[in-house]
């Protein structure tokens, strides 16, 4: 039997906790949040290693690199993040990525960020 989870209350603890989160995260890591990763198959079978992140700003962003190749890193942001290097992505899309992170072997969230890929690395 799978637990069902209520996303817009997930969200909403998720905010409640942002002010101590923020100042936690201005002092572990001088304010760049590395929340966790996940691992993403595009559709010509290359695996793409997401880290999902969010600065002291609360800009929130993917780095995303081929797991193969350590040099070819594309940064997509949701928030404006730094305009001219990264690619545009929208809050939902960065969402996805977050709850894949923490719920890694659901597969309705991975059949999502399976087309979020597929869309960024054409």
């Amino acid at each position: 039997m799978g637990v069902t989870m209520n996303v817009s209350r997930f969200i909403a603890l998720y905010d409640a906790g942002k002010p101590v989160y923020k100042l936690w995260n201005e002092i572990q890591y001088s304010g760049k949040e590395y929340m966790d990763e996940v691992v993403v198959k595009d559709s010509s079978g290359r695996h793409w290693e997401v880290k999902v992140r969010c600065n002291s700003e609360q800009k929130r962003y993917l780095k995303i690199q081929l797991k193969s190749m350590q040099t070819r890193i594309i940064v997509a942001a949701a928030d404006l993040f730094k305009q001219n290097d990264s690619l545009r992505i929208t809050a939902d899309e960065w969402h996805v990525f977050f709850l894949l992170a923490n719920y890694k072997h659901d597969g309705e969230l991975y059949a999502f960020a399976h087309q979020i890929i597929n869309k960024l690395v054409k």
